[in-house]
């Protein structure tokens, strides 16, 4: 098993200094072909992610496959991290990722609804082609309209938005609280979450669940009580 190599990043010279015993075996495995060089992957990293280099490390993620850990201090002087497979040099989809590096749904929803008030209609756990997660999370403002958000699914930073006009929002449950409350009931992350009308024209929050064992779970949730309606796996 790899132990953890620690690269210091040199900011203003191209060398790296390399602080650990495991610096000759990951060369090793470099010039054998096995990992993509690291002068390469910092390239790539810096050409898609505006920022300062802090630290990098060589870890092993799951089934012990080898993966850069690049830390970044990005323009609005926030501490990124970007997970980048060893061998490849594409950044690590969200199945390959070490567990708990997202930041909570609500968490991120709060944050964002404390800096632009309104109602969110929808939020959803995504991956780009970049295979960067983010949440994509569109609010009804209350002028009526619908503003569209991106969000770094582990930072929670705004990436982009755009708008559009609709109709004005209604009073609903507070949606951050709600699906607190739900991921503590189910034990479980949220992915998905919609607000929806019933046939008799009521709105409740279609929430996707991620369990534990790794199966899905649709759960709808009255939006004006926070009442669960009704619970439905989906795998």
């Amino acid at each position: 098993m790899l132990r953890s190599v620690v690269i210091a990043a040199a900011l203003l010279c191209p060398a790296l200094a390399v602080q650990a015993a495991d610096h000759d075996s990951a060369r090793r495995a470099v010039e054998a072909g096995k990992f993509k060089p690291l002068a390469e992957i910092l390239a790539a990293v810096q050409a898609t992610h505006a920022g300062r280099v802090l630290d990098v490390e060589l870890e092993n993620g799951p089934g012990g496959r080898p993966y850069y850990e690049i830390k970044l201090l990005n323009k609005d002087g926030q501490r990124v991290e970007l997970h980048v497979d060893a061998v490849t040099g594409l950044e690590v989809s969200a199945q390959n990722r070490p567990p708990g590096g997202l930041m909570p749904m609500g968490t991120v929803l709060r944050q964002l609804l404390a800096a632009q008030p309104g109602l969110v209609k929808h939020a959803e756990l995504e991956e780009q082609r970049d295979r960067r997660q983010v949440y994509e999370i569109t609010v009804e403002l209350a002028d009526g309209r619908e503003q569209r958000f991106v969000a770094d699914a582990h930072t929670g930073r705004m990436l982009s938005t755009d708008g559009s006009r609709i109709k004005p929002p209604g009073t609903l449950q507070p949606l951050p609280d709600l699906i607190e409350s739900i991921e503590k009931r189910y034990r479980a992350r949220a992915v998905e979450v919609e607000v929806k009308m019933n046939s008799r024209g009521a709105p409740y929050y279609e929430i996707e669940l991620q369990l534990p064992n790794g199966r899905g779970l649709e759960v709808n949730v009255d939006a004006v009580t926070g009442k669960v309606l009704r619970e439905e796996p989906n795998d």
